[in-house]
């Protein structure tokens, strides 16, 4: 059985092809969870296609940071985000994902910035001139902002 049948008009009457109601609800159940899934994608702030490097940075004072803010270079250029935020033995960790095509120096500093008066908060890398011969950070590497 294919789903579909003719319309009255019989074989040679060029009636249109109509569908049968289990084809209908199998339609609808595969554009229902494709939809779900592109909003999930949408609305999330996991991005399942990126790929990039965690670093885990601790803090002693987050000045109301969240999840999801920006990791900036210099203040403008985003390189990353907030992925999660929770309290450590004597700090709080900071966990942050930074694109791979941003590489990090080991001597690098972050700290937490505010744009504006009251603007989103955001954490600014701070690059130092680099030595050729300097290391970068990598996945799961743990600083102190």
């Amino acid at each position: 059985m294919s789903g579909f049948r003719r319309a009255a008009g019989g074989p040679e009457g060029g009636g249109a092809m109509k569908m049968s109601n289990e084809a209908r609800v199998g339609l609808m159940v595969t554009l229902s969870f494709t939809l779900f899934l592109v909003m999930i994608g949408v609305f999330s702030k996991i991005n399942v296609a990126r790929s990039g490097y965690e670093l885990r940075i601790y803090f002693g004072f987050l000045n109301d940071l969240s999840a999801g803010a920006p990791v900036k270079i210099a203040g403008g250029i985003k390189i990353g985000q907030v992925e999660g935020i929770r309290q450590s033995s004597e700090k709080t960790e900071v966990v942050v994902w930074i694109d791979k095509r941003y590489k990090l120096v080991r001597s690098s500093r972050f700290a937490i910035f505010t744009t504006g008066i009251i603007g989103e908060k955001y954490i600014n890398v701070f690059v130092p001139p680099t030595r050729d011969v300097e290391d970068f950070l990598a996945d799961g590497d743990k600083i102190y902002g």
